[in-house]
């Protein structure tokens, strides 16, 4: 499978010491930066468990990766309603959902400028809600 649209996401969203973990981890050979990487797999064919792995990777940073976080307190109430609320939740297909990790093609002329509902991951830690927008 070819990685270069999963690359040329994470190079858009990672530092290079943060990204060359996830491609290594995805059992990736990474280049010396980002040029020597990204020519490496431009229009390579690799194992589509690694590339899964690499996808995989770049949506976790997008989920937790140099993140400015606020935490708040809440009641019980409130934690449950908005446990709920993530629940019922439903990704729309969109350009940003059928795109999600990756960056979107066209940019601008993908939409306005409001956030869309892009992905939806239900796990131990929690519930994440993805929105993405153009900037």
């Amino acid at each position: 499978m070819d990685v270069s649209d999963i690359l040329a996401a994470l190079k858009e969203r990672a530092l290079w010491t943060e990204a060359r973990k996830i491609i290594v981890r995805a059992g990736l050979q990474a280049g010396q930066g980002w040029p020597r990487t990204l020519d490496r797999y431009a229009g390579a064919d690799v194992p589509q468990n690694e590339a899964d792995d690499l996808a995989s990777g770049l949506a976790e940073h997008v989920l937790s990766g140099e993140k400015a976080l606020r935490f708040y307190q809440l009641e019980d109430g409130e934690l449950n309603a908005l446990r709920e609320y993530a629940t019922e939740q439903v990704v729309e297909v969109s350009p940003f959902s059928e795109a999600f990790p990756c960056l979107i093609d066209g940019g601008g002329a993908a939409g306005n400028n409001e956030s869309v509902l892009c992905a939806s991951y239900d796990d131990d830690d929690g519930i994440f809600l993805v929105y993405s927008g153009i900037k």
